[in-house]
């Protein structure tokens, strides 16, 4: 498969980075489903919620119990009950996973998500504000605090909305909820702007030209089932690609249209996780795989508004993954999404655009074996890697452009040796120009195989959540603008930087956890 082609020109960055949450090795953790001497702290399962919204700031839009209403001013700091709500239970919850969005920004700032009654303002974000009246969202995952409520902080002020997608609650043992990273690395689910990528049901022999009514139609639908499911109505008589040339019409052309699969307003885009459904492919076998763990990215977006990933059934709206502020924009984000009775998710567009999935790993179902392997552990947000501060990076200064930093996890921020996975919150700041960043397993995953976070333009600082698989060393690789396909319109108008500016982007990574050590059996 494709990768995500909205890079152009070279930029190097400086990395800053916290690891939020890791995964313990089986040797240190799982080898006899104990703790080890000294261990401080148990595992937690996942359950996954349908999303909804816990917070809306804006006046009249917010849940009535939110209990919060009103723009936050700079340096605001509001308290927000999750357990007891929303599909959270009252009691036995460790941590939450939310999506944050600020909009209607008032400055340029950041948003700090953080236990309540514990953690220290200004030692992590989540959010970064680039302009004035941004819209801009997040994934988070992060321990409860006192009473069951996490705190929000906004460095410059706006609307906060959260929505809750699933939770954390201690247990010994268990076999759905536990966390298993694929073993490949990230593996692209979906990219609509590659035709070959979109799964599609067998349409059947069941159309013919006649049931067209102009050549464009019969077009684009020959093209959306050729690809996977060949001429199946057989609408090409003599295989030239060109379908029901009986039908008059200009300027008849045997290539797919460029956005045959691009989302429209108010579009869906269903994907398999399940083995067995309709689509074919899949992850693991029915009942094995509650949810999964994915970046999403929207390309080219055709309007501003909200994107959404949804178990398939559920109505999408109630909640949001994704904001593009603009048209053209280019954005991610994580999403942690349960899936559909059917072994589904459904992708929602309000506004339109391309979509690509990258899957970073699956969340166990109840059909798993019971084990403690892949259980989460959180710990209090730390930074883990700033390339602009020598006393926790492993390089100081910018990153030269097509090159990667290796970062160790190994008994720090106690995480312990031989992890194999950390939750982090990644972000770019100050960024040359256009282009991709990548988080794998050193030397694991191609580079340009799958994208974690996107910048679209010189000079952005963007943040996005990462579930990081590591290596046997317990190191992950960040990897910036290099190697893949280009669009050359971008790379022909973004100059090179010269290697002594001190607008490199620069690069942050958080920690706020830990798993034990997944294996590779759902």
């Amino acid at each position: 498969m494709g990768y995500v082609r909205i890079m152009a020109g070279r930029t190097t960055m400086r990395v800053v980075a916290a690891v939020v949450a890791a995964l313990a090795s089986t040797l240190v953790w799982a080898a006899h489903d104990v703790e080890p001497a000294g261990a401080a702290v148990a595992g937690s399962r996942f359950v996954p919620l349908e999303p909804r919204r816990l917070l809306d700031t804006r006046p009249g839009q917010g849940p009535a119990d939110d209990g919060v209403e009103g723009m936050v001013g700079a340096g605001g700091l509001i308290e927000v009950q999750v357990t007891g709500r929303a599909g959270v239970p009252a009691t036995g919850v460790s941590a939450v996973v939310l999506n944050v969005t600020m909009t209607e920004a008032l400055a340029p700032g950041y948003v700090q998500v953080l236990p309540a009654g514990a953690g220290s303002i200004g030692s992590s974000s989540n959010l970064n504000v680039e302009r004035t009246w941004q819209t801009i969202a997040n994934q988070v995952t992060v321990p409860i605090g006192a009473g069951g409520r996490v705190a929000l902080y906004t460095q410059s002020g706006g609307h906060l909305l959260a929505d809750v997608s699933g939770y954390y609650t201690p247990t010994a043992a268990a076999t759905a909820g536990r966390y298993v990273p694929l073993a490949s690395g990230p593996v692209r689910l979906v990219d609509t702007r590659s035709p070959s990528s979109v799964p599609t049901p067998d349409p059947g022999d069941t159309l013919s030209c006649r049931d067209f009514p102009t050549w464009e139609t019969a077009w684009r639908w020959y093209w959306t089932y050729f690809p996977r499911w060949g001429d199946r109505a057989h609408l090409d008589d003599n295989g030239n690609g060109i379908p029901c040339e009986g039908i008059p019409f200009p300027g008849r052309v045997a290539t797919p249209p460029a956005d045959v699969f691009a989302l429209g307003a108010g579009g869906t885009l269903r994907l398999p996780i399940a083995t067995g459904t309709d689509l074919g492919g899949g992850l693991g076998d029915p009942g094995t795989i509650s949810a999964i763990v994915a970046t999403v990215t929207v390309a080219d977006a055709t309007a501003p508004g909200f994107w959404q990933v949804v178990p398939t059934g559920v109505v999408p709206g109630g909640a949001s993954h994704l904001n593009a502020d603009r048209a053209g924009q280019n954005i991610s984000n994580q999403v942690i999404d349960p899936v559909g009775a059917d072994g589904t998710i459904t992708v929602f567009s309000q506004t339109g655009g391309h979509v690509i999935v990258d899957v970073a790993g699956v969340v166990t179902g109840p059909a798993s074996p019971a084990s403690s392997i892949g259980l989460f552990v959180p710990i209090t947000p730390s930074r883990f890697v700033d390339t602009r501060d020598a006393t926790n990076t492993p390089q100081v200064g910018p990153i030269p452009p097509g090159t990667a930093i290796d970062v160790a996890t190994s008994d720090r921020f106690g995480i312990p040796a031989g992890v194999t996975a950390v939750a982090t919150n990644t972000t770019i700041t100050a960024s040359g120009g256009s282009g991709f960043v990548q988080v794998s397993p050193p030397g694991l995953v191609p580079i340009g195989a799958s994208s974690n976070l996107n910048v679209d333009r010189p000079g952005q600082t963007k943040s996005s959540a990462v579930y990081a698989a590591v290596d046997a060393g317990g190191r992950f690789s960040i990897y910036t603008q290099g190697g893949g396909d280009l669009l050359a319109p971008r790379l022909r108008t973004c100059g090179d930087l010269p290697r002594d500016s001190d607008t490199w982007p620069k690069i942050s990574v958080s920690t706020k956890g830990s798993w034990r050590r997944c294996s590779s059996a759902l």
